[in-house]
């Protein structure tokens, strides 16, 4: 995959990606609030930042800031 290609992402290009799993609820500053359709657990939630990273470990403390950093 060139660089100029990404892979599609559900939280990143929304739609019926999305729409596939999950309910747009909120747009947040610096992330996106996504209801689960599948409720084995009740209000089961995701927030996605609107900084795609693969993983938590990702972030960068100094460029996030609360929580991530220590200041």
């Amino acid at each position: 995959m060139s660089q100029i290609e990404k892979e599609p992402c559900a939280y990143c290009d929304g739609g019926g990606l999305l729409d596939a799993f999950g309910i747009a609820i909120a747009e947040l500053p610096a992330s996106k609030l996504v209801l689960f359709k599948e409720q084995s657990h009740k209000g089961r939630v995701i927030v996605a930042s609107k900084h795609h990273v693969s993983e938590i470990v990702d972030f960068c403390p100094t460029r996030n800031g609360p929580p991530f950093s220590m200041t």
